[in-house]
């Protein structure tokens, strides 16, 4: 809609264009999460950290933490298996057995 009315252009050029899906598709629920972070700036309490943890195949976001720091954000902790393949925006897909140990709280 912006783009519609001029109100937002697009670059000259892509540099590196994400796919639309992942390789390898999911098939049933908890094989895949995927997490990302975001700040909102809500009123009277300042700026705040968003951590989602959305499960891939149901696109339902399984757990949540809002907090005034990313740290405190980030111990957003849904309980992680052995055969659970997590994604996030700060690296590439990895196990949860290498992930789960760097996620403070």
């Amino acid at each position: 809609m912006l783009k519609a009315h001029d109100l937002i252009t697009s670059p000259a050029y892509v540099v590196l264009k994400a796919a639309n899906e992942f390789k390898n598709k999911t098939t049933a629920i908890t094989q895949l999460w995927q997490t990302d972070f975001t700040y909102l700036n809500i009123t009277g309490w300042g700026w705040h950290y968003l951590s989602t943890v959305l499960d891939d195949f149901s696109r339902y976001i399984i757990a949540w933490r809002r907090g005034p720091t990313i740290a405190d954000a980030a111990r957003c902790r849904p309980p992680f298996r052995d055969d659970l393949a997590h994604h996030s925006d700060l690296k590439s897909p990895t196990r949860s057995e290498t992930t789960s140990p760097a996620i403070p709280g």
